[in-house]
């Protein structure tokens, strides 16, 4: 009887012994679990400082670009008429966003600027090889805005060293060259050209900008604008091109007799995509 008894108290010491170490290893895992989540919180902690860290660097790390480079050369054509001489279509024209009023020396936006001096800028940038050619049967005759332009097939001027006619795709690619992969071309609004002395518009039949020519012979002034380009700053994924800019105005009510009015800088900005493409943001008249 008293050795059955002392066989029964060992048998629960031993269950109690077992129970105990299943508990340790059941509180063990526990713990280690709890401190590796601890650890996987931690470091997921810290790579995000890191990042932010980065990012942060990136950003505030400026860097002046040569502006004789082809990237800065390639933005900066993009996006501003030039020539080295004196001209008011510099200004007056690619950045006027009215038929009717000038605003060439406004500040200019591309998220909320005008489609006209968009598509401006997009003619701006189209080159004879991207030419298309057009089947006149299927062109009308006339496009009327603030005057009347009549097709190179009315007009009889199709020749084989004019720009008759560009490829929607290709005037699409163009705009989102300039203005991100992202925007969607009007195609109801025309390409301009210098003075608006031809357009090219849009044939849906064809799917082609075709090219209508005015007799309009324009505005001539004898002011005008010259532009210089005078540094370039990287900074982060964002280029700032700076362009300080001259204007002259007429003594005598012509282009012979010029004196200095104003000197003052515009500022235009460029941020790149993921594409590796820098899209054109502003163009800002910077305070003096």
């Amino acid at each position: 009887m008293v050795e059955e008894k002392k066989k029964n108290g060992s048998v629960v010491v031993t269950i109690f012994l077992v129970l105990i170490i299943i508990g340790l290893i059941f509180y063990i895992c526990y713990d280690k679990g709890l401190i590796l989540k601890q650890e996987n919180k931690k470091n997921r902690e810290e790579t995000k400082e890191e990042v932010v860290d980065k990012e942060k660097e990136e950003v505030e790390k400026e860097e002046e670009l040569d502006i004789h480079s082809i990237l800065v050369q390639e933005l900066y054509n993009k996006v501003s008429d030039t020539t080295d001489e004196i001209s008011w279509n510099r200004y007056h024209y690619f950045y006027d966003g009215s038929i009717n009023n000038n605003y060439g020396l406004a500040d200019f936006i591309s998220k909320t600027g005008s489609e006209i001096i968009k598509m401006r800028l997009v003619g701006k940038n189209l080159r004879k090889s991207n030419d298309a050619s057009v089947d006149c049967t299927k062109v009308p005759d006339e496009f009327v805005e603030g005057v009347t332009y009549e097709s190179v097939c009315k007009k009889d001027e199709i020749t084989l060293f004019s720009i008759n006619g560009y490829k929607k795709e290709v005037v699409e690619r163009t705009y989102q060259e300039l203005f991100g992969s992202d925007q969607k071309v009007d195609t109801s609004i025309p390409i301009g050209t210098i003075n608006d002395l031809s357009k090219f518009v849009y044939v849906p039949s064809l799917d082609i900008y075709v090219k209508y020519l005015s007799d309009n012979a324009g505005v001539t002034n004898a002011g005008g604008y010259k532009g210089t380009l005078s540094k370039a700053i990287k900074n982060g994924k964002e280029i700032k091109i700076y362009e300080t800019v001259e204007e002259y105005e007429s003594i005598d009510f012509t282009p012979n007799n010029l004196q200095k009015k104003d000197t003052f800088t515009f500022v235009y900005t460029f941020e790149q995509e993921n594409t590796g493409n820098y899209k054109f943001v502003s163009r800002i008249k910077e305070k003096a």
